[in-house]
């Protein structure tokens, strides 16, 4: 056979092979130019690399035996006129023919997809077995987690609450005076028995004194007191009816229950005024601590976070009411009631700007006792003007002698923050500071 179709082959290769060798010249140029001046006669082609190795790959499938001699097998037919055969299915798929057939297709080939294993979660079996799995876990393996009216408890519970109240009615068959609901409330609803004395008032009847039977399953079954927490029955007793918030004067039927009973405080049964004030102070020290909101109203949520059951249960552990630190500590009031006792010279229970200048011997600046009766820090409740009332006066000693609280920051940043946006600058700094 003629080797001149050889020799052009070759020719071919050659010329191939210095078309890219200059092409990766030109390539490297253009890399090292993108650092200088951009090339503007548009011969830099757009994908250099991409290309040159295009060229590698032709150059590696021309190099081979088998290549070459489809190739001459395709010249000789074309010189002959012969039509062109197709190629093997074992042919390369790099071939000549191979990219006619391609090419020549009716419809766009798809893009080869990525093999997905049995176990893939895209795969239809894995798909179909996790729609199983997760109905399996919704119908039958979840359990429930909320329940509106208190979790269920079991029937024994029920029953031995009350055979508890059968017992106390069958000491005191007429109704129960309120030493008996104190022990229904701390037997049967299991609370402190300071929350005897609202619950008594609540379901005694007009012109009675004591509670009947019927009252109080009616109530044991509408407040479903088994199964609610601790938190909630305490709420249900302290509120009023239709009432989703407790106020301040809800509490005060449980503050003549505890000056009544506990023995810290019988000292107190013949001054009348000391009693009336130190149950206010109380007060207003548990709306200091439990109404995080500033709007004179407890809500169940703020119950719930708050620890007014936690130191009512200490009421009944501890007999000295000192010990009893949070809200009830009777040194702790009197100590509050003589600092206002001083300030107030005229004794009409107000305070104004140039008595609580004197606080704490001219302890506080002028600009910021300013602030304070600016109302600055949280709105008087008192109804003279530019006079500071005993709960206000509660409200401030109590931001003032410990300011680690929450409510003692949120108070004097309010006071210190002049133009009220939220932020402290130097010039504000200097109203707690500077005279």
């Amino acid at each position: 056979m003629d080797d001149t179709p050889l020799r052009r082959l070759h020719v071919d290769v050659k010329r191939t092979t210095e078309l890219s060798e200059h092409q990766q010249r030109v390539n490297s140029a253009s890399t090292a130019s993108t650092t200088g001046s951009p090339r503007t006669d548009g011969s830099q082609a757009r994908f250099p690399i991409s290309k040159l190795k295009l060229d590698n790959l032709f150059l590696q499938w021309l190099s081979m035996a088998d290549s070459q001699s489809l190739v001459l097998s395709l010249l000789e037919d074309a010189k002959a006129g012969r039509q062109l055969a197709r190629p093997a299915e074992s042919a390369s798929p790099l071939s000549p023919s191979a990219a006619q057939n391609l090419f020549a297709a009716t419809t766009p080939p798809l893009s080869p997809q990525k093999a997905r294993s049995p176990e893939s979660p895209q795969s239809p079996s894995r798909r179909q077995g996790s729609t199983q799995i997760f109905t399996e876990v919704k119908a039958d393996t979840v359990p429930q987690f909320y329940f509106p009216g208190g979790k269920p408890v079991p029937s024994e519970v029920r029953e031995q609450a009350l055979a508890k109240i059968d017992d106390l009615f069958r000491s005191s068959p007429d109704g129960l005076a309120v030493p008996a609901v104190r022990e229904l409330v701390k037997e049967v609803f299991q609370l402190p028995k300071a929350l005897a004395y609202p619950l008594f008032y609540k379901l005694v009847a007009p012109n009675s004194s004591s509670v009947s039977r019927d009252s109080i399953l009616t109530w044991f079954d509408e407040k479903n007191v088994v199964q609610v927490d601790p938190v909630r029955r305490m709420f249900d007793i302290l509120r009023k009816e239709n009432c989703f918030y407790v106020a301040p004067d809800d509490l005060k039927s449980m503050m003549a229950g505890i000056l009544l009973s506990h023995p810290g405080l019988e000292f107190l049964q013949e001054t009348p005024e000391f009693q009336d004030r130190y149950a206010e102070t109380v007060i207003h020290r548990i709306f200091y601590r439990q109404d995080k909101s500033g709007s004179g109203r407890l809500s169940f949520r703020d119950l719930k976070r708050g620890d007014l059951l936690h130191a009512l249960t200490l009421l009944d552990e501890e007999e000295d009411i000192n010990k009893v630190l949070k809200y009830f500590s009777y040194e702790h009031f009197y100590v509050i009631y003589c600092k206002f006792w001083e300030l107030d010279n005229d004794h009409d229970f107000l305070i104004s700007k140039e008595d609580l200048i004197r606080y704490g011997n001219h302890s506080l600046t002028y600009r910021i006792v300013e602030r304070v009766f600016q109302q600055a820090g949280r709105p008087f409740r008192s109804k003279e003007s530019n006079k500071m009332g005993y709960e206000d006066f509660v409200w401030f000693i109590m931001s003032e002698e410990d300011k680690s609280s929450d409510m003692a920051l949120d108070y004097w940043f309010k006071c210190c923050d002049l133009d009220g946006d939220g932020c402290l600058r130097a010039n504000e700094m200097l109203v707690s500071s500077g005279h």
